[in-house]
């Protein structure tokens, strides 16, 4: 599997330019079969302490508006555990959910310490993309055979 991480801003989708210049790269990737691995460019946005406005909530949604706005085939969004499940997985009773339906109810736990996301966030992304004809999959990022998988 070979990926490249693409930093991107919001300048990138204020800018016709930087943004035509973004597509025709995620195209590119495509065409040389590389996995486009999408992430706000913190270094130049700052951190979610400073101006928020000039930061993404989340690479989650983030990834879900670059798939949507690029017409991509799939988007996975990579966790710390196997899916999405109908409480936090190291609760009796969880249960992993394999097919998303918009009625289902999930109790969110504590979000990990690896990011600003969390499970609602990739809920929340996973609706995004596939409102623009996307199919997601959440699934965990520790399993590299997820990837060739998905």
């Amino acid at each position: 599997v070979t990926c490249a991480q693409v930093l991107i801003t919001q300048g990138d989708f204020l800018s016709r330019e930087r943004y035509t210049n973004l597509t025709e790269t995620l195209d590119r990737l495509a065409a040389l079969s590389v996995i486009p691995i999408i992430n706000e460019n913190d270094v130049v946005t700052g951190c979610h302490q400073l101006d928020v406005q000039q930061v993404f909530s989340d690479n989650d949604k983030l990834s879900a508006l670059v798939a949507a706005g690029a017409d991509a085939d799939g988007l996975a969004l990579l966790t710390d555990v196997e899916g999405v499940y109908t409480k936090p997985p190291h609760e009796e009773g969880a249960e992993r959910i394999k097919v998303w339906t918009q009625n289902m109810q999930v109790e969110i736990g504590e979000k990990s310490t690896m990011g600003r996301g969390g499970m609602a966030s990739k809920i929340g992304a996973a609706s995004v993309a596939a409102s623009g004809g996307v199919h997601t999959v959440v699934a965990s990022g520790f399993d590299v055979a997820n990837i060739e998988r998905i």
